[in-house]
């Protein structure tokens, strides 16, 4: 359902947010909402799960590698660690630990071209 926005930034990261609550938001019945995301092959929960884990997936690429893994989970709308790292493991094929290695190498792998391109380059 591309019509429905959070609010704002923290709606996602409430572990209250329910089919319910969005439904109520968009003046639609809880079915009629079902059956937006089902033509779709979706759910809602689905739906906000995969932005949830989106989310946390930028987080952690991002991010500092001090923050805990705990503070990454409750940022993005999980309510146990536990919960949050086996979700992540199944969308991204990976723990949140693996995620932010690999994406520090490659964020750092990235710099290291861009320096060797500017020395070589320096007009650009």
């Amino acid at each position: 359902m591309g019509a429905w926005k959070p609010r704002r930034q923290g709606e996602l990261a409430d572990p209250d947010l329910t089919a319910e609550r969005v439904a109520s938001a968009q003046r639609v019945s809880r079915r009629h909402l079902d059956g937006l995301f089902a033509a779709s092959g979706s759910s809602v929960e689905a739906w906000i799960r995969e932005r949830r884990l989106q989310r946390a997936a930028e987080a952690l690429k991002l991010g500092s590698p001090d923050t805990k893994l705990l503070a990454v989970a409750v940022e993005s709308g999980f309510s146990s660690q536990s919960h949050f790292s086996r979700a992540f493991a199944r969308r991204f094929g990976m723990t949140p630990s693996q995620w932010r290695k690999r994406s520090s190498l490659v964020v750092a792998a990235a710099k290291l071209g861009d320096d060797e391109r500017g020395a070589a380059e320096p007009w650009r």
